[in-house]
Parts: C-alpha cells; sequence; structure tokens
C-alpha cells in the first residue's frame, strides 16, 4: 500500500506541472494529469490546514458547472421527462464516466486477481523454476500500478458522477423556484412540500444519479468475479451462479413495500416542514396569543409519525442489507470482490427506489398548472372585464366574482369600495390574472403593473433596495418619490437613512411605514398601470389625505391609471367609483373631470421612527471555526443516551466472532482438505453467531437513532418556539429552515450511516492489527507505518472537508430565503414583471452554494482512503454543531407567578415613566409616558404614523423591554407574571390578523374550554354567521357566513382580509379578558361593518378596559378618553369631546383634516353628555 501511494504522489510531483491551468478556477472534466490525480486540489487542502478556509479561497466552478450554462442545457431537452431530459442532456458526461467504471471494473475485478495468482504461483514454484527474477520485480511494480491506476479510474467516474449529481439538482432546484413564480394561490400544505422538493427531494435525485454507477457496476462486477473464479477454479464455480440468481430473487423480493413506506416518509416529513413553516411565519401571533404549546404539540405529532416511518424504512433497508450479506457470505466466501457487491447492491436498489419516489413528487409539481395568459385576456390597450366571471383556482366551494363588466378610464384614478368581504381584493387579483376566469374576458397588460397589496410586502433589504426593486438609482425623482409618500422624514430620522436594513419581511417597521414603501416601490417602477389595494389603511387620515393629494393626484401620476381599493369613499378626483358588494359590481359612475383637494401642508406630517434603527439588522449567519468542538459530539451522544455502549459491545463482540471464525475455517480446510467446498457446515454457528449479533447491533443502532434525533429536534423545537423576539427579528426564515429541514435530513438518514461506518472500520482495523501482529513484529511495525500514514492524510483531508461543509451550510440559508420571497411575494413580483430577475438572482446563490460542494467532493475523491470515514462523521457533525449553536439561544422568561391564578380581576393599568429603545444604539421610541387607566375604562390612542403606539402595545405584551419605568396591571408589574401567563390573560387584535391552519372552531377558542353554544354566539356578535343554522356545514364566502367546522387555511388565506379581522375579534370576545387591546383592529373594514363592531365592543366590554389604537378617529370618538402621541410622548389625555372644545388641541386638528369634523363632534357631544 505504501508502495502505491508512493507511486501515486511521485506521479502527481512529476506530471502535475505539466498541466498550468488558472488555480482560481475548476478545471472542466480531462484526462490530463493533473486532473486525472486530483493534484489542483492539494494548494486547497493545505491551505485548509493551514489556516480557516474563507469563502475567497474555494476556486470559482468552471463554466460548463455554473446554473445560467447547466439550465441552457437543459433547456433544449425539457420537453422530455425530468429522468429522460437529464440523459439527454448528460449524455456524454455520463458516457465517459460509463468508459471509466468499465475500466475499473476489467482492471480490479480481472486483471488484478489473474496477476496476483500469478504471481503466488511464481513464488509457489520458486527455485524451481526457470524464470528470472526480473520476473518477480516486474509482478511487484506491476501490482501497485495496477491499484494505482484501477483507484484512479474508479475516483475520475465518482467525480464525474457526483458533477453529474450538482448538474441535476441545481436544475430541479431552478425549476422548482420558476414554477413557484409562475403558481397561483397556495395553500400551506404546497408551501410545506416545496421546501422538501427543493431541498430532500432534488437531494435523493442527485444522490442516485451521483452513484448511478454502483448501480450497474455491482451486477457487473459479480459477473466479472464469477469469470475470473472460473478461471482459477474451473467448472465448480458454477453451482455459485445458481446461488447468485436465487439471491437475485431475494433481493427484488425484499424491496417490496420499499416503495409505499418512503412515500410515507416524504409525506410525513413534508406535514412537519409545513407546520413549522407556518410557525415561523407568524412567529409574533404565536407568541402574543401565547400559542407555543399548541404548535409544539402539533409539531412534536408530526416528529414522532416521520420518526416511526423512519425507523420502518430503517428496518426495511436492515432486513434487506443482512439477508443478502449473509447468503452471499455464506454461499461465497472464497472472494471477498463478490461480498462487497452483493452487499452494495441492496442500498442501490433503495436509492433507486428513493429516487424514483422524489423524481414523480418533483414532476408531479412541474406538472401543476401554471399562471398562463388565458385566451379570454387581451391586451388590447384597454384595462377591465367584459361579462367575466372568477373563481379561486383549484377550488371547489370557494369565493366567485360574477358579471365584471367595466373598463377603467385609461390615465385617470379609480375607486373600487364596499363591505368587508365583498370581493374588492378578489377583483384585482382577478385582473392580474390569479383568479381562473370562468367565462367573458379580461383586458390587462401582463407583466406591466406595479401592485400594492393590503398586507405590504418587502424584502430583507435596504430601504432603498426595497423601493427601486431592481430599477436604476435615478436621484431627483427617487427623493421626490420619498417626499410625496411621506417618508423624507421618516428616513433622516434614521442613523442610516435609506440604507437602514428593515429585516426580513419589514418586521422592525410599523405597518404604516410598510404600505408607504409598497407604494413608493410601484410609484418608482414607472409602469403606467398601478393597483392599490388598500394601501393606507395603517396610516392615519391626515397622512392619508396628504399621499392622496400629493402623491395619487400628483402631476408625476398624471396618464398613469390608477386602481385604488378604499374603504374611504369621500375622497375626491375620481374619474370612476365602483360600489361591490357579494361578488359583484352592484354600482359605477364615471365622471368628466377629476377634482382635487386642498393642498396639504408637508410640516404637518412630520414622524418619528418607530424601528429599530441599525444599518445591519440581519446578522450575517455564524460559522464555526477549527475542528467541531468536543461538547458537539457530547451534545449528540447524550441525546443518544446509553444504547451506544450496547451498540459497541455488539460490534466488538461480532468482530471477534467473525476474528474467530476465520481461524476456524483456516485449521478445518487443513483437516477437510476440499478446494471446491461451497458450503462449509461446521463453521456454519459462528456465522450464525455473528449474524444474531449484527442484528441485535442494527436494532440497537435504529433505537439509538431514533432516539437521539427525536430529542435533537424537540430541543431545537423548543429552543425556537421560545426565543426571543429579537432573534426572530434578526434571523431569517430560510436559515431556521435549514435546520428543521436539510440538517434534521442529515442526522437522521445520513449521520447514522457514517457513524455505523466509521465504528465497524475502526474495530475491524484494530482486530486485523491484532491478527497481524500475532504473525511477527516485522508485519506489526508495517501495520503501524501505514497506521501512521492514513492519519496523516485524514487529518489533512477532516480539516478543509469540515470547513468546506460550513461553507456549505452556510450558503444554503439564502436559497430557502428566496424561496420563501417568491411564495410570500409571488404575486407582486409576478406584476412587476421580475419573475426572470429573480430566478437569475437564484441561480446566483446556487452558484454559490455549489462551489463548496464541489469542492468537497473534490477533496473527497482526491483523498478517498480510510481517514476518510472519520472525515464524513466530522464532517456531518456539522449538521449536530449548526443545530447544538441554537440550543444555547436566550429564552424569554416563562416563569409563572402561581400566586396570582386570578389575575387579573379589574383591569387597571398604570404605567410610570415608560422608556422604551430598541437597541443601545438606537434612540428613544417611547420617551418617559406616564397615564393610568380606571379598570373599565375605553382609551383611544392616536397619533401621527411611527409616534409609538404599537412600540406601547409590544411593552404591554414584553416584546420589547423597557429601558426603564415599568407597567402594572392590578398593581402588578408586568414583569414579574410568567411571560406565557400574562399574554394568556389579556386579548389583543393587532393591525395583520393572523390565522392558523385548522378550523375555524380551533382559531376562535385557543384553549378549547368552549362548548358550540358559546361558540355560535360568539359567531353571531362578531357578524361572522347572523343566520346560523346547526346543520349549516358549508362556508359560503358570498353572504358572509361561515361555520365552526369551516376549514381555515394558512394565514386565513381562504378568507378576505376583513373576514380574519372579525374572526380576531371573535377570537377576543371568547377569551372574555380584563384588559383587550385594539391595534388598528377595523382599518380594513367598511364603515357600516366598523360602526357594528364599536357597537359590539361598547357592548359585550363594557366590564373590561379597553386600549384601542386606531388611525380612523370615528373608531374611538366616542371613548371615555382619548391619548395623543408623538415623538414617543403624550401631548393630550381627556375626553374626546373636550379636547374637541380647545382650539388648540392636536386632536381638534386631527378631525378637522379628515373632513368628517362636525360628524366628530356630534358623536363626542352626545356621548360626553351621556
Amino acid at each position: 500500500m505504501l508502495l502505491s501511494v508512493g507511486l501515486l504522489f511521485i506521479l502527481v510531483l512529476l506530471l502535475g506541472p505539466i498541466y498550468n491551468e488558472d488555480r482560481n478556477l475548476m478545471p472542466e472534466i480531462n484526462f490530463c494529469p493533473r486532473s486525472l490525480t486530483f493534484s489542483w486540489v492539494i494548494p486547497l487542502i493545505i491551505t485548509g490546514y493551514k489556516q480557516t478556509l474563507a469563502y475567497e479561497d474555494v476556486p470559482e466552478l468552471q463554466n460548463s458547472l455554473k446554473t445560467e450554462n447547466v439550465i441552457n442545457v437543459y433547456n433544449k431537452n425539457r420537453k422530455y421527462s425530468l429522468l429522460n431530459s437529464f440523459f439527454f442532456s448528460f449524455w456524454k458526461y455520463l458516457l465517459i464516466q460509463f468508459i471509466c467504471a468499465v475500466a475499473w471494473i476489467f482492471v480490479d475485478f480481472l486483471i488484478t486477481p489473474l496477476l496476483f495468482e500469478k504471481f503466488l504461483r511464481y513464488i509457489e514454484k520458486y527455485p524451481q523454476h526457470n524464470e528470472p527474477h526480473s520476473t518477480a520485480f516486474l509482478y511487484v511494480c506491476a501490482l501497485p500500478l495496477i491499484k494505482v491506476a484501477s483507484n484512479l479510474l474508479l475516483q475520475q467516474a465518482q467525480y464525474i458522477g457526483r458533477q453529474i449529481a450538482n448538474r441535476c439538482q441545481t436544475i430541479i432546484t431552478s425549476e422548482v423556484h420558476r414554477k413557484l413564480m409562475e403558481k397561483k394561490e397556495m395553500d400551506g400544505e404546497e408551501k410545506g412540500k416545496i421546501t422538501d422538493l427543493m431541498s430532500v427531494d432534488a437531494q435523493k435525485v442527485s444522490s442516485m444519479i451521483g452513484n448511478f454507477l454502483y448501480l450497474y457496476s455491482c451486477p457487473m462486477q459479480i459477473i466479472v468475479s464469477i469469470y475470473s473464479l472460473y478461471i482459477l477454479l474451473g467448472v465448480s464455480i458454477f453451482r455459485s451462479i445458481i446461488l447468485f440468481l436465487l439471491v437475485l430473487i431475494v433481493i427484488i423480493w425484499t424491496t417490496q413495500g420499499y416503495k409505499t413506506i418512503h412515500e410515507c416518509l416524504m409525506k410525513a416529513t413534508d406535514k412537519r416542514i409545513e407546520v413549522i413553516n407556518e410557525l415561523l411565519q407568524s412567529i409574533r401571533d404565536v407568541k402574543l396569543f401565547a400559542r407555543e404549546e399548541y404548535f409544539r404539540k402539533n409539531i412534536v405529532e408530526a416528529r414522532d409519525f416521520e420518526l416511526n416511518t423512519l425507523n420502518d424504512r430503517m428496518q426495511k433497508s436492515i432486513y434487506m442489507d443482512k439477508l443478502t450479506v449473509s447468503i452471499a457470505f455464506a454461499a461465497i466466501a472464497v472472494c471477498g470482490n463478490l461480498q462487497k457487491a452483493f452487499g452494495n447492491l441492496p442500498y442501490q436498489i433503495i436509492c433507486l427506489i428513493q429516487a424514483h419516489v422524489s423524481i414523480s413528487r418533483v414532476e408531479n409539481f412541474l406538472k401543476k398548472s401554471e399562471i398562463v395568459q388565458n385566451p379570454s385576456v387581451q391586451n388590447n390597450g384597454n384595462i377591465g372585464f367584459i361579462n367575466a366571471t372568477f373563481q379561486w383556482p383549484n377550488a371547489s366551494n370557494s369565493f366567485v366574482l360574477n358579471k365584471l363588466d367595466v373598463l377603467f378610464p385609461l390615465g385617470k384614478l379609480s375607486l373600487i369600495h364596499g363591505p368587508t368581504g365583498c370581493g374588492k381584493s378578489a377583483l384585482l387579483k382577478a385582473l392580474l390574472g390569479e383568479m381562473k376566469c370562468l367565462n367573458g374576458s379580461v383586458h390587462c397588460p401582463i407583466d406591466e403593473v406595479a401592485y400594492v397589496s393590503q398586507a405590504a410586502w418587502l424584502q430583507n433589504g435596504t430601504i432603498r433596495n426595497n423601493i427601486l426593486f431592481g430599477s436604476e438609482f435615478i436621484s431627483r425623482k427617487y427623493y421626490k418619490i420619498l417626499r410625496i409618500c411621506n417618508l423624507d422624514r421618516d428616513v433622516s430620522n434614521f442613523t442610516f437613512g435609506d440604507k437602514t436594513e428593515i429585516g426580513e419581511r419589514g418586521v422592525t417597521l410599523s405597518d404604516g411605514q410598510k404600505q408607504r414603501i409598497a407604494l413608493a416601490r410601484a410609484i418608482y417602477s414607472n409602469y403606467d398601470i398601478i393597483i392599490l389595494d388598500d394601501c393606507l389603511s395603517a396610516v392615519d387620515s391626515c397622512t392619508q389625505n396628504y399621499i392622496y393629494e400629493q402623491c395619487l393626484m400628483s402631476d408625476l401620476m398624471k396618464n398613469k391609471t390608477r386602481i385604488f381599493v378604499t374603504h374611504r369613499n369621500n375622497f375626491n378626483g375620481a374619474a370612476l367609483k365602483i360600489f361591490m358588494k357579494d361578488g359583484m359590481i352592484k354600482n359605477k359612475k364615471y365622471f368628466d373631470t377629476e377634482k382635487s383637494n386642498p393642498n396639504f401642508k408637508e410640516s404637518e406630517y412630520e414622524e418619528s421612527p418607530d424601528i429599530e434603527n441599525s444599518n445591519k439588522l440581519i446578522k450575517e449567519e455564524a460559522k464555526a471555526e477549527g475542528r467541531v468542538k468536543f461538547n458537539v459530539y457530547m451534545t449528540y451522544l447524550k441525546a443518544s443516551g446509553i444504547f451506544w455502549i450496547l451498540i459497541a459491545i455488539f460490534f466488538i463482540s461480532s468482530q471477534s466472532i467473525q476474528t474467530f471464525q476465520d481461524l476456524w475455517i483456516r485449521k478445518w480446510t487443513k483437516v477437510y482438505d476440499n478446494d471446491n467446498q461451497i458450503f462449509l457446515p461446521n463453521p456454519l454457528l459462528p456465522d450464525f453467531i455473528t449474524n444474531s449479533l449484527q442484528y441485535l447491533s442494527h436494532k440497537s443502532k435504529s433505537v439509538n437513532f431514533y432516539l437521539t434525533s427525536k430529542k435533537l429536534h424537540n430541543n431545537l423545537l423548543n429552543k425556537i418556539l421560545f426565543a426571543t423576539i429579537k432573534f426572530c427579528d434578526t434571523t431569517p426564515i430560510g436559515r431556521i429552515m435549514n435546520r428543521f429541514s436539510k440538517d434534521m435530513e442529515l442526522i437522521d438518514q445520513i449521520l447514522p450511516l457514517n457513524i455505523e461506518s466509521f465504528i465497524h472500520s475502526c474495530i475491524s482495523v484494530i482486530f486485523t492489527i491484532i491478527i497481524i501482529s500475532i504473525r511477527g513484529f516485522k508485519f506489526f511495525t508495517a501495520c503501524t507505518v501505514i497506521t501512521a500514514t492514513y492519519m496523516i492524510i485524514g487529518i489533512l483531508y477532516i480539516s478543509t472537508s469540515r470547513e468546506l461543509k460550513r461553507l456549505e451550510s452556510v450558503n444554503r440559508s439564502p436559497i430557502y430565503a428566496a424561496f420563501e420571497n417568491a411564495i410570500e411575494g409571488g404575486s407582486i413580483i409576478r406584476a412587476f414583471g421580475a419573475k426572470e430577475r429573480f430566478n437569475k438572482n437564484l441561480w446566483n446563490l446556487i452558484d454559490l452554494y455549489n462551489r463548496p460542494i464541489i469542492m468537497n467532493w473534490a477533496c473527497n475523491q482526491c483523498l478517498h482512503v480510510y481517514s476518510s470515514f472519520a472525515g464524513v462523521v466530522e464532517m456531518n457533525m456539522n449538521s449536530v454543531e449548526r443545530i447544538e449553536e441554537y440550543l444555547k439561544l436566550e429564552e424569554e422568561d416563562f416563569n409563572t407567578n402561581e400566586s396570582l391564578e386570578e389575575w387579573p380581576t379589574e383591569g387597571k393599568i398604570e404605567v410610570k415613566n415608560l422608556k422604551v429603545q430598541y437597541s443601545n444604539e438606537s434612540p428613544l421610541i417611547l420617551r418617559g409616558i406616564s397615564f393610568c387607566v380606571s379598570a373599565g375604562e375605553k382609551i383611544g390612542i392616536v397619533g401621527k404614523t411611527g409616534s409609538g403606539k404599537s412600540t406601547l402595545v409590544k411593552s404591554i405584551f414584553r416584546t420589547v423591554i423597557p429601558t426603564c419605568g415599568q407597567i402594572k396591571i392590578d398593581d402588578v408589574d408586568i414583569l414579574n407574571i410568567g411571560l406565557s401567563y400574562l399574554r394568556k390573560k389579556i386579548s389583543i387584535i393587532p393591525q395583520n390578523p393572523t390565522l392558523f391552519n385548522g378550523t375555524l372552531r380551533n382559531n376562535i377558542d385557543l384553549s378549547d374550554v368552549h362548548n358550540d353554544h358559546e361558540l355560535w354566539e360568539v359567531l353571531r356578535k362578531a357578524h361572522l354567521n347572523e343566520e346560523h343554522t346547526s346543520t349549516n356545514q358549508e362556508c359560503n364566502s358570498n353572504v358572509n357566513l361561515l361555520t365552526l367546522d369551516t376549514i381555515i387555511k394558512e394565514g386565513g388565506c381562504n378568507l378576505s382580509h376583513g373576514q380574519r379581522q372579525l374572526i380576531m375579534l371573535a377570537r377576543a370576545l371568547a377569551n372574555n379578558s380584563k384588559v383587550i387591546i385594539l391595534d388598528e383592529a377595523t382599518a380594513n373594514l367598511d364603515l357600516e361593518t366598523d360602526n357594528k363592531i364599536q357597537k359590539i365592543i361598547c357592548e359585550e366590554f363594557k366590564d373590561s378596559t379597553l386600549l384601542c389604537i386606531a388611525h380612523r378617529l370615528r373608531t374611538v370618538i366616542n371613548y371615555d378618553r382619548i391619548l395623543v402621541l408623538d415623538y414617543g410622548i403624550i401631548i393630550e389625555s381627556d375626553h374626546p369631546y373636550n379636547l374637541l372644545q380647545n382650539p388648540e388641541s392636536k386632536f381638534r386638528e386631527m378631525c378637522m383634516q379628515s373632513n368628517e369634523f362636525e360628524d366628530l363632534l356630534a358623536i363626542a357631544k352626545s356621548n360626553y353628555r351621556n
């Protein structure tokens, strides 16, 4: 072996310099010495040993591996099925691999044993024969050279296969993303499945393709080996052929049912990922409503089912492995190559079955309907509908838009209003092509529309990047748009201005700021068609008026077609006003001329930032350096328990008996000298014991890995569930999903195999050294030298491969984030015509991800020796390391004060000198406010967007911790209340209502304590079911009727925004808390419904303390008191009527600017006298 290694390095040193190419670029596949020997990898391995690898140290991908080129090749063959398209795209590489594999089998399985046999005959007959000594020297040199050549051919075939696998995984990831950009509305189940498609399924398919050479080489190895035995032993070997056929039959029989089990496993994984994705998407609401235990229970149940299915699959594969290897070993013990081939064949069949399931899943997803331009959609310059009817795609009993017949005036403003749930948002989606057109025609230019959704969608990045959205920066235009969208003063108050990072989905901004940034993005796009879905609902009336006049009615918008959905019907200047109800246009009126409102003073809309003022909010993902720490291994071992001891005992015992069996066979054959005997009856007993011990070892291993995976997953889940809000805001969802999907898959399925191989190899080596050492000291010395050589090479390899694996893991998270963007913002991306840009951005991310993967494979092929087993274990321990990183997360304080079981009893609130800032570097958002609220008092909180209203709510729910001051409820400091208990006892209806996947009952009765009668009463009070009957079990969105068993999809995506808010109100009614907070609860409801809701609030919450944040002043005009916030301080506090009587009152000024002053004064006066 040492001679072989020495010859290889001499070959590298002599021939490596001949091939001189750019060392910063991976070489294309060729058979020059540098590529054939992988010497081009050695500089990186040395660098990785000397220092921690940085991404810049990794060579660039060769052109043929870059995503754009791979996709271009695939596009030429996409007309075929997925697997066939792979074959036609990469057949040249497959042919080269096949030639290398055939040559390797020919050299290793035929020439080597025959040459070795001749060498042994030479020694056996020496010195009787007359052959010269040069013949022996020739044999001695030829054997290691042939071994080197065989190994080079094998490693080259493997490397080619892995490059093909990488191309296939790139194609699957890109195609799933492309399909995702074309799809219409998706439910939570599909969202969970997509994560698995682009990670697990893509990996399974690429793994099968990467190891495809073994699938066809195993039978070839068996055939060539049998032929070699025939040459050596004669016709007696043909008895083994019958046994070989029997083994194949047994293998095929044992694979029955494996496919079904693997399909069940993939579905179980999809379900778990779906629930985790829902949790992460709504983590703030989960914490506000204290739903951690609910999600923990659902995820743990999904995880248990997944692990049980995985265990079934593992038992099936164990049965296959042991049965075939046992038969092969007992039948053909004379040939180690045959034993390996028989042992490898079942594993390759398993991989083939897994890949077949994954390919079917990917193809089924890619074949689903896309958003295509319906024949009824016409781009003839007009915008509107001609007698059109629409339905949501893939739904049987969903909302329907009926007989839409309207053309929107070109270059003018059109207003659409109507009651909650009447179909206003659906009409816009139909115009964008997101709904299925049942009949009629649609007129709208595709991919030439600027769209602003009701719930603003923003990307993780700076304010400027979100507004530009890929467009060129034009300074004068940009700053003008900031001004007319009332963002200029927000931006100027940020330390880093418009280069301030806003976090994933803009989590640190107020809803008003999000909406205005989304509006600025639409205006900056320079499209002639702008569609706005109630995008001013989260700003105060003064700001609404300012933006309407200065932006929507400005000269900049002249000649642009604007379609604006709003609940306000008092905006002037529209060329068309539409009133909708029950999915139909009930009334439409065209106007000849536009009328403008009086101009507004810009100084009246100055705002303070309600944002964590940091330039770099989302921190780059941490990457560990150096060796995997000992505590990472201990984390894995502690999760395993005592089963490692049992596994070690069974492994050692099995190897001891195997060693004893080999000695027994050797002595037995001296007594029974029968060279052609295939079945040896006497040695069967130790073989039986060996296989029994191995079976027990496998059973212990499966139980051990089951418990380990379960504990690690649940520990990770608990840390994420109870992590601080700051962690949730600053950590992208894709980064967390990476841990729950790819890292957990490695821990579940790959790491156990690595550990088993490593332990088995170590024990085998130890026993082999012991046996060899018994033969003499010279053999022991040789073993020591060989072991030391392996260890040195292994150490070099481990250092580099470990760092490359870390770089791979870090660069995988941005791909998950890109898929999250496509899922959440797909309709906006399509409307802006930005699909191609987002697809190319994904290609760049894939290239960054592929660089360390390809180099890791190259390192593996370069140093594929015994020490690589340890390298694979440490490399995949990176997944445990990444999970262990999250197990150290700071948690929220959930300690419960047991003496406060009945708290609160009155609902009295006292706030003293409350100061809040989001970080030590950011300015104070609340600057020492103090106020008291009596039990049962109704308080309205108003102020400019960003004045600190939402921060006050966050402080009450302890999602931010005050810098100083305190908040008391019923004379108890809320910091002394258990966090979960506090949030359960206080109800909130937030700005953006979030519903959870399940039934309406589950979403209203969070604690599952109410009976049907009570819940039906809650539905009636919330106007969710005006005329309920016990037999009605259908959801009829058109007439606004819901039942307790109505299915609510993730986020309530099958309901209108207004309906979701009504359900949130119903949840508060069911909870019957003493303290209730409404944060713009009725901003997206029409005025009539708003009045009904306010009446319900006054009647049903009369014994509760109510804090209501509102921009719509009519909402709080009849409250007991108004608090006016400005720049984080309370500037006014009094009854609404008293404030309206004060000429210097800020509240009076706001009411006058709302164009409703007389009405508001009358309502306040009436309430004041009562």
